[in-house]
């Protein structure tokens, strides 16, 4: 994390979190985004008795949020559910939600439920960086779309985000997930772009995301297709909060994935692999926002980054949601496709300023479409009858990406001994570690004892839910020890000595089919014969 663009680096940036984030595939060491502007002659966050920043009233008329009526009914949200996912825990935030609102005269969330990773109450230990990420995400999302209501998912640490995202996704009412972190790229990042799509059954989700806080550099998850990217400008506004202009932040995020492909909506624009951002929105420490945050800061602090343009789209697009339900729509899935089809005139088009990449008319990879015009964009979007779904160009030495369809991905309940996580074939078909494990270890080798099954793989190995899914080379290995809990069978143990073919060698080839999976459990089959 860094501070403010004009102060040095020191001991103040938020702490870099160094664990593994898991996915439904490991996503690299990711961070919270939400940067605080430091008193330059302070060592670290020291909270003000009062609000500093901008507040949601000056927010709301600046980009248009004010204007907002469908039919003479306030646009704030009402009837959605704007699902924010964050790490650890911040044990002052409910009254800190109280006294932001208090503060500037909004009314309570019809509901703020907080919950763990799994959709429980027993909450992750409690942390300063991340509480303060949390903070700013839910009081921002609440300022902008006051009506809808927020589901906190506490993610238990960096490594858990998957899970966190997992159970979201799946929570009837929940239209839009937000989550502000971000990290590195890796080369199979695309095998986890599937947690970011919506589940069979439910209504559309969009999945927004931060561009990172680092200058010019695609990021991930930003990076996926599947997802909405928000970059960062500097806004100015007269002080009755119009919007008079703005600029590129220098430290927002943008840029061309390595490895993810080119997805239709970009068509046409001259881009080589996936672009980021989609959008932009203010993301300047110095121009930031007013957060209430007593357990972080101890007290009024102003934050800035991607991450706080992350909750403000999605509450924008719970708004737009909104809309679409009062005229007998569907909440949207896939959100930042729709927005390429949107007229130019819905957005600011930022043509000033520079994170490594300069601004241009149009689109550019510094604040992608621009920033929101939200009066004009949401009755857009309301209006929008055409598709959501899109198809990606894989890049010629990436992994193949998929459709937003998606529909080979089976996102079920682990509880139920089910499909997590999906890997999608060459040929289109699907399965996962889960479904592997449970149906052909028990049913194609038709083993005497049936006790491995993914459920008793998982809790006997204390994989996780997204470790099971993506790291073969982990299930491997606890296939290998699974007879130290003495519920293996000696069939499996002697099956084990008897091959050197791995769920490793079968889930890493790029071009591996069903048939492929069959052939290897096959094998297995006769090797314990």
């Amino acid at each position: 994390m860094r501070p403010s663009r004009t102060h040095a680096r020191t001991a103040l940036q938020f702490e870099r979190l160094e664990e593994r984030l898991q996915m439904s595939a490991s996503l690299g060491s990711l961070e919270p985004m939400a940067l605080p502007t430091l008193n330059s002659a302070k060592k670290k966050p020291v909270g003000y008795s009062y609000p500093v920043g901008m507040t949601p009233d000056m927010v709301r008329t600046a980009y248009g949020f004010d204007d907002v009526s469908f039919n003479g009914i306030v646009g704030d949200g009402t009837g959605q559910t704007i699902a924010i996912i964050s790490a650890y825990h911040n044990p002052n935030l409910v009254n800190d939600l109280k006294v932001f609102d208090q503060t500037f005269g909004l009314s309570d969330p019809p509901t703020f439920k907080i919950v763990n990773q799994d959709g429980g109450t027993k909450l992750p230990k409690n942390n300063k960086s991340w509480g303060s990420e949390t903070a700013l995400d839910v009081e921002w999302a609440h300022a902008i779309a006051p009506g809808a209501s927020i589901l906190l998912v506490e993610a238990k640490n960096a490594s858990s985000f998957g899970q966190a995202i997992d159970y979201a996704r799946h929570v009837p009412g929940v239209s839009v997930i937000s989550v502000s972190a971000a990290g590195n790229e890796y080369k199979n990042e695309a095998y986890a772009d599937g947690l970011f799509t919506t589940p069979l059954g439910h209504a559309g989700e969009t999945f927004v995301f931060a561009a990172g806080d680092d200058g010019t550099g695609a990021e991930y998850p930003s990076a996926s297709p599947n997802v909405l990217s928000v970059g960062g400008t500097s806004l100015d506004v007269y002080g009755d909060g119009e919007w008079f202009g703005e600029a590129v932040w220098s430290g927002g995020g943008g840029g061309l994935s390595k490895y993810e492909g080119i997805p239709s909506y970009q068509n046409g624009l001259g881009l080589t692999s996936r672009g980021t951002p989609d959008v932009a929105y203010n993301g300047d420490p110095e121009t930031g926002f007013a957060v209430y945050d007593s357990y972080g800061s101890g007290g009024w602090m102003q934050f800035g980054g991607t991450s706080a343009g992350t909750p403000q789209w999605a509450a924008l697009l719970a708004i737009a949601n909104q809309g679409r339900a009062l005229t007998g729509k569907g909440s949207l899935a896939n959100a930042q496709a729709v927005l390429y089809a949107m007229p130019s005139a819905d957005f600011h088009d930022i043509t000033s300023g520079s994170n490594g990449i300069s601004a241009q008319s149009g689109y550019d990879l510094a604040t992608g479409l621009g920033s929101p015009i939200a009066d004009r964009l949401i009755a857009d979007l309301v209006a929008y009858n055409g598709s959501t779904d899109f198809t990606v160009t894989p890049l010629p030495t990436a992994p193949s990406a998929k459709s937003s369809k998606q529909s080979a991905f089976y996102p079920l309940n682990p509880a139920d001994n089910q499909v997590v996580g999906g890997v999608a074939f060459a040929d289109g078909s699907a399965a996962s570690h889960y479904q592997l494990i449970s149906s052909n270890f028990s049913t194609k080798l038709g083993m005497a004892n049936q006790s491995l099954s993914a459920r008793t793989l998982l809790n006997s190995s204390r994989l996780s839910a997204a470790t099971m899914n993506t790291d073969s080379n982990a299930v491997d290995s606890a296939l290998e020890n699974h007879g130290t809990t003495g519920e293996a069978t000696p069939a499996l143990r002697k099956l084990r000595g008897k091959t050197s073919t791995t769920l490793a060698t079968v889930f890493d080839a790029d071009s591996a089919t069903v048939a492929d999976i069959d052939s290897y459990f096959a094998t297995l089959a006769r090797a314990a014969a």
